[in-house]
């Protein structure tokens, strides 16, 4: 009976291995990057390429793998038969194993991933074994920004099987509940990064990494405008940080030979008067201590993919490029 057991504790140790094997490969991890880009021209400098990953070339590349194993018939009918007490043939459980495994194997954004949509009130279920995305990012910002952070949504009200935002549903697209889940994002070089996702996203976001935040302003008046070209521009924003369609100018103090030293009386008065008037920023009052740290806020700079038929109102809290 030990000898059993031993036996089945390595069956299923070796299955395991074979499993995170194929689930690796299933990722594309280990596939010569000439095969993923054939040419320079398919990814020029500073472009990105959206993809859809063909199941049946996925399944083509696993059964490569399995088939250096396959040395005879016997082998071949061995993976055909099933397990004791299942009803599926080893060959199927293979396969569903590794989408299990595909789909679960970064068990940090994993975790993040469930946690976000259980807090939102959506289920928490990771799908497995469905269609499969991604992108190729190739510029100079995946060298110098390392902590770049891509996220993709899906627009719950979408039809199944298209990229189509329904513009009715302008309030939802950046929530959270409303994640893709990134299987794999990885720098293949320097410049050129690779992100996978679990479905098939609506839009996407690239953004700066979050350590990015800082208090600033938006910078000066155009060359053709009518405002002071001394002073400065600044996106204002609600109390919670989302930006509003509007802007203000910034003077610089007076007294002063120095242009970079700012007006922040003025910039109080301003926001005052918003305020009373109550046509622009909301959530404050007029006394609020943090009305201007708020509105000096800068948010990580982000970069949108969306559809080019269908758009929606701009995004909560975030700067644009």
């Amino acid at each position: 009976m030990a000898g059993d057991d031993n036996t089945n504790l390595l069956a299923s140790e070796s299955s395991l291995q074979v499993v995170r094997r194929l689930a690796k490969i299933r990722l594309l991890r280990g596939v010569p990057f000439q095969y993923l880009v054939p040419t320079d021209a398919a990814l020029p400098v500073e472009s990105i390429r959206f993809f859809h990953i063909d199941q049946n070339w996925l399944d083509a590349l696993i059964d490569g793998a399995l088939s250096v194993t396959m040395r005879s018939n016997s082998d071949i009918e061995w993976l055909k038969q099933s397990e004791p007490g299942s009803d599926i043939n080893r060959y199927e459980s293979m396969l569903k194993n590794t989408n299990q495994f595909t789909s679960g194997s970064r068990k940090f954004y994993r975790n993040m991933f469930r946690h976000s949509r259980s807090k939102t009130g959506n289920p928490a279920t990771i799908k497995s074994g469905g269609s499969m995305t991604g992108l190729l990012l190739r510029s100079t910002i995946v060298r110098d920004y390392p902590g770049l952070e891509v996220s993709a949504y899906k627009d719950p009200e979408s039809s199944t099987g298209s990229i189509e935002i329904l513009t009715e549903n302008i309030a939802s697209p950046w929530l959270r509940k409303n994640w893709v889940q990134t299987l794999r994002m990885e720098r293949l070089s320097p410049s050129i990064l690779l992100c996978i996702f679990n479905d098939v996203p609506t839009h996407v976001r690239i953004q700066e990494p979050s350590e990015s935040l800082r208090m600033g302003v938006d910078g000066r008046p155009a060359s053709n405008s009518n405002e002071d070209p001394t002073s400065f521009n600044l996106k204002l924003k609600n109390s919670d940080g989302s930006l509003i369609n509007s802007e203000t100018n910034i003077r610089t103090r007076s007294n002063t030979n120095d242009d970079s030293v700012l007006d922040i009386t003025g910039l109080f008065n301003d926001l005052q008067a918003r305020i009373i008037n109550g046509s622009d920023i909301t959530g404050f009052d007029t006394q609020d201590s943090a009305l201007i740290a708020t509105q000096m806020l800068q948010l990580p700079y982000q970069q949108d993919f969306i559809p080019i038929l269908y758009n929606f109102s701009e995004s909560e809290g975030v700067s644009k490029l």
